[in-house]
C-alpha cells in the first residue's frame, strides 16, 4: 500500500493474493485486476498415463511453514506412501507427471505457483481448500480440475481414496491438463494485461470489481478507518503464517476462535471484515 502511494501508480494487479485487493480498493485505487499466476515459468511435461501410487510433495518445509510440515508428518505417519524431494522445475515436473498425487499446501491462503506448476506437467492436484475470495474455486473449480482437504482428517482420506481409486485421479488430472495450454498458460494472462493497459478491457473475473468480492463493500465503505484497520490486520496475517494450525477465513486465511473472540467487538463495529470457517 506504501508504495503504491510512494510511487502513484495508475494500475494495481495482484498474481497470487486476491484477497489483498479489497484494501486497495478502500484506499482509493480504480484500476485493480487479478492476474493469476502470470508470473509461472512454465515447464511441461508428456503426458503419464501409467504412474506410481504415491503422493508426490516438492517444496519447502520447515519453521516458516509450520502448517506443511505438520501436514507431511501426518501422511508419513499414517504409513501413506509420500515421496519427499526440493527439485528445480524440469525434476518436480517429472515427479509430478509419474506420481498419482500432487500435495500442496499454501504459505498462508494465497493461490502459490505450485497449482499450476502441477497441473501444466500432468499432476493430479492436491491443494488446500481456501477462502472463495483467494479465486481458487473460480479458477481451478475443485473437484473437475483438482481437489481440496480442509484438514487433517481429510487430507489423509481423500489420499487413501484416490490410492483406492487411481483412475479418478488421472482422470482429474487429465482434463485439467488439456485445459491448461487453453485457458490457464500465462500468456493468457499477459495478454489480459496488455488489453487491460492499453485498450481498458479485461474479463471477468479478472477485473475486480463489487460482484468479485462481496468485502468491495464492506471496505469502501470504511475507508476512513483505512489505517486502523490495516494496524488491526497486517499482526493478524503474520500470526496466522506462522502458525501450525490452521482455519481458513476471508480476510486473513488461518485465524484461531480465540484471536477471533477477541477481536469480535472491534470486528462488529466495522474496523475489520472477517469470519471463521
Amino acid at each position: 500500500m506504501t508504495y503504491w502511494i510512494t510511487e502513484g501508480l495508475d494500475y494495481v494487479a495482484t498474481a497470487y493474493n486476491r484477497q489483498h485487493l479489497h484494501w486497495f480498493a478502500a484506499a482509493g485505487v480504480e484500476n485493480l485486476a487479478w492476474l493469476p499466476l502470470i508470473s509461472l515459468h512454465t515447464v511441461s511435461h508428456e503426458w503419464v498415463e501409467t504412474r506410481e501410487n504415491q503422493v508426490v510433495f516438492i517444496g519447502q518445509k520447515g519453521s516458516r511453514h509450520p502448517r506443511r510440515s505438520r501436514l507431511v508428518q501426518a501422511i508419513k505417519r499414517a504409513e501413506l506412501p509420500i515421496l519427499i524431494k526440493t527439485a528445480n522445475r524440469q525434476e518436480a515436473a517429472k515427479w509430478f507427471a509419474h506420481s498419482l498425487i500432487s500435495f500442496n499446501c499454501s504459505q498462508n491462503g494465497d493461490l502459490n505457483l505450485r497449482n499450476l506448476e502441477v497441473i501444466s506437467a500432468g499432476g493430479f492436484l492436491l491443494t488446500d481448500q481456501l477462502s472463495f475470495a483467494s479465486g481458487l474455486d473460480e479458477l481451478l473449480a475443485p473437484g473437475t480440475y483438482c481437489d481440496t482437504y480442509n484438514s487433517e482428517a481429510q487430507l489423509l482420506e481423500k489420499i487413501r481414496y484416490y490410492l483406492d481409486h487411481p483412475q479418478e485421479a488421472i482422470q482429474i488430472a487429465r482434463r485439467a491438463y488439456h485445459t491448461f495450454d487453453q485457458h490457464w498458460h500465462p500468456r493468457h494472462r499477459i495478454q489480459n494485461l496488455l488489453d487491460w493497459v492499453f485498450g481498458g478491457e479485461l474479463p471477468e473475473p479478472f477485473r475486480y470489481s463489487p460482484r468479485s468480492d462481496v468485502r468491495y463493500f464492506v471496505s469502501t465503505a470504511s475507508s476512513a478507518w483505512i489505517d486502523t484497520r490495516l494496524g488491526i490486520y497486517e499482526p493478524i496475517q503474520a500470526r496466522a503464517a506462522s502458525r501450525a494450525g490452521a482455519t481458513e477465513g476471508i480476510c486473513w486465511p488461518r485465524l484461531s476462535w480465540g484471536d477471533s473472540r477477541r477481536l469480535a467487538g472491534l470486528a462488529a463495529a466495522g474496523a475489520v471484515c472477517g469470519r471463521r470457517v
